[in-house]
């Protein structure tokens, strides 16, 4: 079995997963936002009315930020599979699956000649990939119903 060689052919596919998951985290954010927002108004409606005193209002608060926070972080860590990760590269980087089949090959318990030229040919491709490219940074949708 040839040596493993995964580190240059995982390296884009690792910095994609990453900024896909600091747009998941900026898109669960802002849409938690929205019932962030709610929670915050319910406070302070209650405290105009004399129903939630300062200290209710302060745990209010601080939900309303939990809520934001927990939906970042739920949305950043779903899972990302890597066969996923590498077809979006494929396709914004016209690569014709080089590094999927690269990275599929790689799993192979037994490879044959192609399998490694195909290994070869994906991690010379892959020093060429522009994670901004595959993934360039959008507004989350729901950043106008928050604010």
């Amino acid at each position: 079995m040839p040596p493993e060689r995964p580190s240059l052919l995982l390296a884009p596919v690792r910095a994609l997963r990453r900024r896909l998951r600091v747009q998941a985290a900026a898109d669960g954010a802002a849409r938690a936002a929205v019932l962030a927002a709610a929670v915050a108004v319910g406070g302070v409606a209650l405290g105009k009315l004399s129903l939630l005193h300062h200290r209710g209002a302060m745990v209010t608060a601080a939900l309303a930020a939990a809520i934001v926070f927990v939906g970042a972080l739920v949305a950043a860590l779903r899972r990302l599979a890597p066969a996923r990760v590498a077809k979006r590269i494929d396709v914004t980087h016209d690569l014709a699956d080089r590094i999927g089949t690269a990275l599929e090959f790689t799993a192979a318990a037994e490879r044959t000649p192609f399998m490694e030229a195909a290994i070869l040919d994906g991690e010379r491709v892959a020093a060429a990939v522009v994670p901004a490219r595959a993934a360039p940074w959008r507004r989350p949708p729901h950043l106008g119903a928050a604010a």
